[in-house]
């Protein structure tokens, strides 16, 4: 194989990244799926930011069947972060992404978790002064 051919096999363009946020807030399947999708805004959106993508075209980029795209497409839905029509002959998906409740839903993540190790460290922090208290009742 040459430079150049293993080269272009190890870019970046040859991956997929997901966002551990993102992953947390929706499970990997799901994040893989709106990562897929985002990369198919950003290609073939139109001025109002609509694009389409077949099951089959998915499945080919993802490798998740149909059943499981159905399932994180709905649970996208639900989080208001994706909107679906059908529309056309043949019949066509068309999705829209809306990148302000995915920003609102990654804010969000971020401050439960940030609340979540604030109360965790404060917990800690409480039950040391405890511990020093005590330690020094002790000494006394």
């Amino acid at each position: 194989m040459e430079r150049n051919s293993i080269k272009q096999l190890l870019m970046s363009s040859n991956y997929f990244i997901l966002n551990k946020q993102l992953v947390k807030a929706l499970g990997i399947e799901t994040a893989f799926l709106l990562s897929a999708l985002v990369e198919a805004d950003d290609q073939l959106a139109d001025e109002e930011g609509w694009f389409y993508q077949t099951s089959k075209t998915i499945e080919d980029i993802t490798g998740l069947s149909n059943y499981k795209q159905s399932l994180g497409i709905e649970r996208l839905i639900e989080l208001g972060v994706l909107e679906q029509v059908n529309k056309g002959i043949p019949m066509k998906r068309y999705f829209k992404i809306s990148y302000e409740e995915i920003q609102k839903l990654l804010l969000k993540k971020f401050e439960d978790c940030n609340s979540k190790n604030f109360k965790t460290s404060l917990k800690k922090t409480l039950k040391n002064k405890e511990l020093n208290i005590n330690n020094l009742d002790n000494e006394l």
